[in-house]
């Protein structure tokens, strides 16, 4: 009995569950260092630890990019030495935004801080509440199989993520939610117009003049005769053969409308 408690012991304290290795802040310092080196592009893993000091098959390097993974700054592809790796539009949307206060970043802060799997499950089982570190790191061993060596430094990343989010004890998830849903609302929704006002001519679409640093889906607002208003929604980006067949479905449609006004 007691050999078998013994084995048990030892299960547990064999692996931990997987956590990021390193807090947010820090995760986004790294994924700064790769959209400052390679912008959007995909590079090789070799490419990227050198950017970060590591050599080719270093296990620092490999846990940083399991970190920026869990918190969705990063996504790769392939396998062993072809294996490749680029920050995510949902990174790179925060880490472009450099408005004072914005609102839209810091939602994506607080979306990133509670995307790995255990700062979500604890969050929410928490409700925003976390009880001291003593509590915390009794629960973690008993019900979630952290190891000793291990549990000390999840809590500190945990609560440095936190913090850099500002995710405040008194907040509860649902909160959080309700803020995230707010933040998608805000990128479906264009502000709104006062029709009062003569109509403006719509920006160019920005793929034709640089990449939209603030959505992933691009989407514009076109005003019409009497106030009316459309809406165009786009992939991330279009080659200038997709936009010649928009325009090209413009130029059919525009004829049939006039002929069906006559009729």
């Amino acid at each position: 009995m007691n050999e078998q408690g013994s084995k048990e012991r030892g299960k547990k304290e064999g692996r931990s569950p997987s956590y990021p290795a390193i807090s947010l802040g820090t995760a986004l310092e790294r994924t700064r260092t790769i959209m400052e080196k390679e912008k959007r592009h995909y590079a090789s893993l070799v490419t990227i630890f050198g950017h970060w000091g590591y050599g080719p098959k270093s296990s620092a390097g490999i846990l940083l990019l399991a970190a920026l993974k869990k918190y969705g700054l990063v996504e790769d592809k392939g396998s062993g030495d072809s294996r490749e790796a680029k920050i995510t539009d949902f990174a790179w949307r925060i880490l472009v935004d450099d408005r004072p206060n914005s609102n839209e970043r810091a939602a994506l802060i607080r979306e990133a801080a509670l995307n790995p799997t255990i700062h979500q499950k604890l969050w929410r089982d928490y409700d925003g509440q976390l009880p001291s570190d003593e509590n915390l790191k009794h629960r973690l061993r008993i019900e979630d199989g952290f190891t000793s060596g291990a549990v000390d430094d999840f809590i500190r990343q945990f609560r440095a993520t936190i913090a850099f989010a500002k995710l405040e004890e008194t907040d509860s998830l649902s909160a959080y939610e309700e803020d995230k849903l707010s933040t998608k609302e805000d990128q479906v929704m264009p502000p709104a117009r006062d029709i009062s006002q003569p109509d403006r001519t719509p920006s160019p679409p920005p793929s034709l003049t640089g990449e939209n640093p603030k959505m992933g889906e691009q989407r514009f607002e076109v005003g019409l005769s009497q106030g009316q208003i459309t809406y165009f929604k786009a992939p991330p980006s279009m080659t200038p053969e997709d936009w010649e067949k928009i325009r090209a479905l413009l130029n059919v449609l525009a004829p049939l409308q006039k002929e069906n006004e006559k009729n």
